[in-house]
């Protein structure tokens, strides 16, 4: 009896089991845009109905990207500037498999993750790219023409290469529905390439010499090439849309990934710039894919593995590849994550292997797919408690020959004092100018340097990233003169800001040409007090800074015109005075919308809206003053029914605060 119990209670165990992971599997097929399957809306339909109806999938991860062409409605790069072309079979030209594909697969619930090929891109020499762009292909050690490995490889060394393919993902990921996106062909055609002349002469520049192919700095500086592009493509797709699952369909032996391509995809999992990683485990030995699939689990570094697999091998069988999909499921449940493969590919399991979809589903002894869609969640997407500080650095007018205005090489520094504890981080911009900080502890009161021999250095401070976030801040390492519109001082009284940072913030230097002696007020935060510049005493007025308002009365039109640091952060923190009123300042140079203003009081923020109706921290209605009519204006969130609802450059505007050790931060 007793073992009976016992019994028992391990079926339910096992049963429990099975079914919480049968219910978060990822179940993923590539389809490739070389064969039928994607080009129609009949092909389409059939396609899904293999996959889903049959097989039991619940991800497609379509080649919309094969050779630098487009299986969408592409707006960005091509011949002509608008738009990578449509191979000839999709049928009528204008139709968008992409977007049809994202319709009918989200109807079934299966999630699209679309396989783009980021640096194999033409494969004739009568290909748009190869006719439009040969100076951005890679070259062998002595080479004088591309070098072809299965076609013409994009130089990852070559940043106006870079720059194009990274806006290419951005087109994708801004205008399509995406759940994830996967990189392929990102690496070197071979370790003998990256010969590009303008990769070259970047390298020659920086180290001082030609290297040979197996030059171990000039391995190292193409990697590094490569895992730039990694690292900036997910910071900024995670700006635009941070449920994007990223991964990439890597070489399948690390070890000669590394050597023979330079594709250090155990770097970009340790640094998480990949949430899943789907090596090419094409095999249809099952000593090779256990072996390499243990391998793969112990370079997660806490993100995600599913190892891919093909029904095209040979020697592949409908029942090995099965129980392939079972080492995937016990390897990764042994690893402590989810379970998880994909299949290569639509075409092999219709053609190659005929019968894959409904064998894989309905094969009585091994039923390895069930009808359940849900894909396992990503935890550190769903609670985030880290965040992402990225961005470039660039200098107006440096013309560097290969670089342009992207500053290469830019020291970079995030610093927080604590509490709880000290952070600091520092890195190098890319041959594009960006940088990335990944795994960056989410809090208020960040400092971000940006600095470059020669050039201005720029600091930001205040700086708050919240859990999940992807911070962007430019830096632009140089000055400029910032130079108010026309009617911004009219003779009168002027309530004013400034756009930007002066770099000297003396009053008289600011305001230069302009009679301010007894006539240039700001307001004490402190005090509750004006205090008016005074040209005898010009240090009990202050620095001028632009988070502040100023009072000025003019006897006419006048122009404020001022050296500053051009550009400057996306949001800008100001700390209000205790239960009274305040004059702050518009800190940019385009509008911004006061509802997207964040407050922050006792450790918490929360939205203006929330933070004035609800909680009572402030007014939600300001004003400030119109120069024209010599009269107070209303500023306000759009049911305040206000006179405007944004703050606009060179203008001031009073907030009174109702309680103590407020917070404003402006985005």
């Amino acid at each position: 009896m007793k073992q009976l119990v016992v019994l028992i209670l391990l079926c339910i165990l096992l049963a429990t089991c099975f079914s919480v992971s049968n219910a978060t599997e990822y179940r993923a097929v590539w389809i490739d845009g070389w064969h039928s399957g994607m080009w129609t809306a009949s092909e389409i339909d059939t396609m899904l109905s293999y996959v889903y109806n049959q097989g039991h999938y619940n991800v497609i991860v379509p080649q919309i990207r094969k050779k630098a062409d487009a299986l969408y409605n592409s707006t960005y790069g091509g011949p002509n500037g608008t738009g990578e072309p449509k191979p000839d079979q999709v049928q009528p030209p204008s139709f968008d498999p992409l977007a049809y594909m994202i319709q009918k697969a989200h109807e079934k619930g299966i999630k699209v993750y679309p396989w783009v090929c980021t640096h194999r891109c033409p494969t004739t020499t009568t290909d748009w790219f190869y006719v439009s762009h040969p100076d951005w292909l890679t070259r062998s050690q002595g080479g004088t023409s591309p070098l072809y490995v299965e076609g013409y490889w994009l130089d990852p060394g070559h940043p106006d290469g870079e720059e194009y393919t990274i806006n290419v993902i951005l087109d994708i990921v801004k205008n399509y529905d995406i759940d994830g996106i996967q990189w392929d062909r990102i690496r070197y055609p071979q370790l003998n390439s990256g010969y590009n002349p303008t990769a070259i002469a970047r390298f020659q520049a920086e180290k001082g010499y030609y290297p040979s192919y197996s030059d171990s700095t000039f391995t190292v500086w193409r990697k590094n090439n490569l895992n730039a592009f990694v690292a900036r493509a997910y910071a900024q797709i995670m700006e635009i849309k941070p449920h994007i699952v990223v991964g990439a369909n890597t070489w399948p032996e690390y070890s000669s990934g590394n050597s023979s391509y330079l594709q250090d995809w155990n770097a970009w999992m340790f640094n998480h710039w990949l949430d899943i990683n789907v090596p090419m485990n094409y095999t249809s030995n099952n000593t090779t894919f256990t072996t390499r699939l243990q391998d793969y689990l112990n370079r997660r570094y806490g993100r995600y593995v599913y190892s891919g697999l093909s029904v095209g091998e040979s020697g592949q069988t409908l029942a090995n590849a099965c129980t392939q999909i079972g080492y995937c499921r016990t390897y990764n449940q042994g690893a402590g994550i989810p379970w998880g493969s994909q299949t290569y590919s639509y075409y092999h399991g219709t053609v190659t292997l005929p019968g894959w979809f409904q064998y894989v589903a309905e094969n009585s002894s091994r039923p390895y797919y069930n009808v359940d869609n849900t894909v396992p969640s990503l935890p550190w997407k769903s609670n985030p408690d880290t965040g992402i500080i990225h961005g470039r650095v660039t200098k107006p007018g440096l013309n560097d020959p290969y670089t342009h205005d992207w500053v290469y090489r830019a020291y970079v520094t995030i610093y927080h004092p604590g509490p709880p504890d000290e952070v600091y981080m520092s890195t190098y911009t890319d041959q594009t100018g960006y940088y990335v900080f990944m795994d960056v502890p989410p809090r208020s009161g960040y400092t971000i340097t940006a600095e470059k021999a020669g050039m201005v250095s720029r600091s930001y401070t205040n700086q708050t990233l919240k859990p999940g976030e992807a911070l962007r801040e430019d830096f632009q390492l140089s000055y400029t003169t910032c130079t108010s519109p026309p009617g911004t001082v009219v003779a009168g009284w002027n309530l004013i800001s400034l756009p930007l940072d002066p770099v000297n913030t003396n009053p008289a230097t600011v305001f230069s040409g302009i009679d301010i002696d007894l006539k240039l007020f700001r307001y004490s935060r402190t005090t509750w007090s004006f205090i008016v510049y005074d040209q005898w005493s010009p240090g009990d007025f202050g620095p001028c800074k632009t988070d502040e308002g100023y009072w000025l009365l003019a006897d006419g039109p006048k122009t404020i015109s001022y050296q500053a640091y051009a550009g400057g952060p996306t949001q800008r923190s100001t700390t209000l005075g205790n239960n009274c009123w305040n004059i702050i300042g518009c800190p940019f140079t385009t509008d911004k919308n006061w509802e997207n203003a964040e407050v922050t009081h006792a450790g918490t923020t929360v939205p203006l809206r929330i933070a004035a109706k609800e909680n009572n921290w402030l007014d939600s209605v300001g004003w400030w003053w119109d120069n024209l009519s010599q009269s107070l204006q209303t500023l306000g969130l759009s049911e305040d029914w206000p006179a405007t609802d944004c703050l606009q450059p060179w203008h001031g505007y009073w907030v009174k605060t109702n309680t103590n050790d407020v917070v404003l931060t402006l985005r």
